[in-house]
């Protein structure tokens, strides 16, 4: 082997060490900056949960009736628990309301249920006054005057379409009275919108229990997968009977 040739091998072996030491170093690069790309999205994602925490109403008034500081109103004292998430801007909200209201009203009334509603504010995108939480917040107003199913009967009766205003304070006002909520101070807690807070800790609270829509129904702590009045009966004379 000639000394040109032997020169040429060695320079073709010192170019592939050095083409192989500059791939691995291109390796190791890519690697770090994937390792550090990570971590700043985590940092990021940690920073918003944070941020979203952080921006929950921590001392809220709440509704004298309410279970919890971000819990539901109840209605009737009976055995089987029904809980409603609704949105009063919500149209299958108002179909549910008109189709079950007579069935869970008989329930109420013959001391079988303990009715429990949760006003909750999704759809403020859809309007362009933020109804759904003042609609919430009205119906906090209506629970300390003790009419609050009477309230939800009316509003849902009188909802307004979605992508509008939404109802006024006033109307929300007159719409009460209709339901015997005639005193100035309900007014004026519509107005003062006193429970707003409240409202929107329980939107938050909704989304912690895993609620990704309205109406939601619960009888007795179990999600009501169909939402018909058959299904909705059946689940409450189930749950009766297992508590007798």
């Amino acid at each position: 082997m000639s000394k040109q040739t032997r020169a040429q091998q060695a320079a073709r072996v010192a170019q592939e060490r050095l083409a192989r030491q500059r791939r691995l170093q291109r390796r190791r690069r890519a690697s770090w900056v994937s390792a550090v790309a990570v971590t700043v999205l985590l940092i990021a994602g940690l920073a918003g949960v944070g941020v979203w925490q952080a921006t929950r109403p921590s001392d809220a008034v709440v509704p004298a009736a309410a279970t919890a500081p971000d819990g539901g109103v109840p209605v009737g004292t009976g055995p089987v628990t029904v809980e409603v998430y609704l949105d009063f801007l919500c149209p299958i909200c108002k179909q549910f309301d008109d189709a079950a209201r007579p069935a869970l009203d008989r329930y109420v009334e013959d001391g079988t249920v303990t009715l429990v509603y949760h006003p909750i504010s999704i759809l403020d995108r859809l309007s362009s006054t933020k109804f759904s939480t003042r609609a919430a917040s009205a119906a906090g107003c209506a629970a300390d005057a003790g009419a609050l199913d009477e309230f939800v009967a009316a509003m849902m009766a009188n909802q307004p379409p979605e992508n509008s205003a939404g109802l006024s304070d006033d109307q929300i006002i007159q719409i009460g009275a209709g339901a015997g909520l005639s005193g100035a101070e309900f007014g004026q807690c519509v107005h003062d919108q006193a429970y707003r807070d409240w409202a929107t800790r329980s939107t938050d609270a909704a989304f912690d229990r895993g609620v990704q829509g309205t109406p939601t129904v619960f009888v007795a702590g179990t999600r009501l997968e169909q939402l018909s009045v058959e299904d909705l009966s059946a689940a409450i004379d189930a749950a009766a009977q297992g508590s007798s």
